[in-house]
C-alpha cells in the first residue's frame, strides 16, 4: 500500500471525527462548511466524503487520472458528476444553485491531475498550475455510472442505514460485475469506536481513491432503542422519491421490454408529478448520446444539505 494512500485514508478517520463533532454542536444536527455538497448523504455520525474540505483532504481525490473522478467542483460548489461531461453537468445544476440561467462554462484540470473546476468562461480557478481541458472532454462514462449507482437511494449504498461488512462489499462487488469492472478492487477501511455494536456499519464508498478501486469506509455504530434514521430530503418526500423510482423501474423492465432513456425520462416526469413530487425537488440528467445500446433505468441520489434530488436517466448493458 502507497504512503500516500495511507495518509489519504488516514484523512478520512479524521473527517469522520470532525463530522460527528461539528454534527453535535449543531443546533439543526447539522453544520454548513459553506458549500453546498451535492451527491453524498451526510448520516449523524457517519463518514462523509463530502466534508474531506473541512478536515483538510482535497475532496477531488489524489493526483492522478482525472477522468476517473467522480466529484468536481461547479462554481463555488462541489459537487458530484452525473454524465461524465462536468461542463453540461454544471449547466444543468447551475440554476438550482445559484438561482439563474449558467453563465458560458469551461472546465480546468490542475496540471498535476486530481481536480476537475468549471467557472464561467474568463474566470479560470484562483492559483496557478491550471489547464482548461478541451470542449467536450468527458469521465469515464463507466466510473460514473458505478459512483451513481453506489449513490441510489433504493439499491445503493444510501438504501440503508445499517450494513454488515459482508453486505456492502457483496452489493458492490455486484454493480462491479455488472458494470463490467471486473478487473477492479474493493478496498475496505474501518474506522473502530468504543462501544459500537459490530453488526451495524454506517458505509461511504468512494471511487478515484486508488485507480480502478472503491473504497468503503465503515464506522460501527450503536443505535440508541426505538432510532430511526434521518432523510436530507425529509421522510415523506424519501419516501415518495424512493417508491417512484421503484415503480418507474419496473415499468420500464416490465414484459422484458428495453426502453430508451427518452421513454425513462418521460415516465419519471409523469410518475413524479402523479406522486407529488414538484419538477423544484429534482435535477433530471441524461448524458449526450445516451440512447445507443443497452437497457433505459432510472438512478436517484438525495445530496446533503436537503437540496432536490439528482436524478439521472442512463441505459445500463
Amino acid at each position: 500500500m502507497s504512503s500516500a494512500l495511507d495518509r489519504f485514508e488516514q484523512s478520512l478517520v479524521r473527517a469522520s471525527h470532525t463530522l460527528h463533532q461539528q454534527q453535535q454542536h449543531s443546533a439543526g444536527g447539522r453544520r454548513s462548511s459553506g458549500l453546498r455538497s451535492r451527491g453524498w448523504r451526510i448520516p449523524a455520525g457517519a463518514l462523509a466524503i463530502g466534508v474531506l474540505a473541512a478536515a483538510g483532504t482535497s475532496l477531488l481525490g489524489p493526483t492522478g487520472n482525472p477522468r476517473e473522478i467522480a466529484q468536481f467542483e461547479c462554481g463555488e460548489d462541489i459537487t458530484a458528476s452525473v454524465t461524465g461531461e462536468p461542463v453540461r453537468d454544471c449547466a444543468t445544476l447551475w440554476p438550482s444553485m445559484y438561482h439563474h440561467a449558467p453563465p458560458p462554462l469551461v472546465a480546468w484540470v490542475a496540471e498535476t491531475g486530481g481536480a476537475v473546476v468549471v467557472t464561467p468562461v474568463g474566470q479560470p480557478p484562483a492559483g496557478g498550475g491550471w489547464r482548461a481541458l478541451p470542449k467536450g472532454w468527458t469521465a469515464d462514462s463507466a466510473v460514473l455510472l458505478l459512483h451513481t449507482q453506489l449513490g441510489d437511494i433504493t439499491t445503493g449504498i444510501e438504501a440503508r442505514p445499517c450494513w454488515s461488512a459482508p453486505a456492502a462489499s457483496a452489493l458492490v462487488a455486484a454493480m462491479l460485475h455488472t458494470d463490467e469492472l471486473d478487473s477492479w478492487h474493493i478496498r475496505v477501511r474501518t474506522e473502530r469506536a468504543n462501544g459500537a455494536h459490530p453488526n451495524c456499519l454506517l458505509v461511504s464508498a468512494a471511487t478515484g481513491v486508488e485507480p480502478r478501486s472503491v473504497l468503503l469506509v465503515e464506522r460501527p455504530v450503536r443505535e440508541p432503542a426505538g432510532w430511526s434514521p434521518t432523510f436530507p430530503s425529509g421522510p415523506i418526500e424519501h419516501a415518495r422519491l424512493t417508491s417512484t423510482e421503484t415503480r418507474v423501474n419496473a415499468s420500464l423492465s416490465a414484459d422484458g421490454r428495453c426502453a430508451s432513456v427518452t421513454q425513462a425520462v418521460a415516465l419519471w416526469r409523469s410518475s413524479a408529478h402523479a406522486a407529488g413530487i414538484p419538477a423544484s425537488r429534482y435535477v433530471l440528467f441524461t448524458r449526450s448520446g445516451a440512447d445507443t445500446g443497452g437497457c433505459a433505468h432510472v438512478f436517484v441520489d438525495v445530496p446533503g444539505g436537503g437540496g432536490p434530488a439528482d436524478v439521472y436517466a442512463a441505459k445500463l448493458q
